[in-house]
């Protein structure tokens, strides 16, 4: 159902998520949640767990599991952005995430900013040195 009048209470949704974690994953499987993705026009909630990178999607009204899965984007997203190390150091507020993007943007600025040089500076060269010999030639030579 797409009314969320018709839907379950969040916190029993919850408990239903965690069952089949505990269930189908692992009965020793950290329930610790990196989100809950609710939508409200699929009539669908998916929670996604923090350790395994997986996810259990729910039918809001009845509660019934939806799907089960191993979510291998995350992981992807996680090491292209830098915060599985946050992950695996255990670090709080994603420092190395903050250091990694800060540090791979500045590089990106500076060699765009470097290439636009070594780009552009041997052009304005050339210009000067033509500006410059069509000032100093002679009349009447050439042409």
């Amino acid at each position: 159902s797409t009314n969320p009048e018709d839907w379950l209470p969040m916190h029993e949704l919850c408990e239903r998520a965690y069952a089949v974690a505990r269930t189908r994953i692992s009965p020793d499987f950290s329930l610790e949640l990196e989100r809950i993705d609710i939508r409200p026009d699929k009539g669908m909630v998916k929670f996604v767990f923090i350790e395994g990178y997986w996810g259990v999607q729910l039918d809001c009204a009845t509660g019934d599991l939806l799907h089960l899965e191993r979510r291998r984007s995350d992981f992807i997203e996680n090491i292209h952005d830098g915060s599985i190390l946050d992950y695996f150091f255990e670090t709080n507020d994603e420092q190395i995430k903050l250091a990694y993007t800060t540090v791979g943007g500045v590089s990106l600025f500076l060699f765009s900013a470097t290439g636009f040089w070594m780009w552009f500076g041997p052009k304005r060269m050339r210009a000067l040195r033509r500006a410059e010999a069509a000032t100093t030639e002679t009349p009447g030579r050439g042409a």
